[in-house]
């Protein structure tokens, strides 16, 4: 069996523990509905787009405004360098 990245083995380990092939919605989404805020991989489990694009958000808001200027500066020559608009 070939090696997992820590992703991969946190991946397989959530879908094996919550994912219901009978239920509704993708593996991501039933993950992104994980309850067991005890369990240690809670903080690193995969999330949908929605529930990442939510976590993006909250933890930029939750920045001080320097550290949001900084934040939108870094932003914006990531963008530059790949030619994004």
């Amino acid at each position: 069996m070939p090696k997992l990245s820590r992703q991969k083995a946190i991946e397989a380990y959530c879908r094996e523990c919550i994912c219901d092939d009978l239920d509704t919605g993708t593996w991501r989404g039933q993950v992104t509905g994980c309850t067991a805020v005890d369990c240690p991989l809670y903080e690193y489990r995969p999330l949908d787009q929605e529930a990442k694009a939510i976590r993006k958000r909250e933890r930029y808001d939750a920045l001080s405004e320097e550290e949001k200027k900084a934040y939108d500066k870094r932003a914006k020559e990531a963008a530059q360098r790949m030619g994004v608009n």
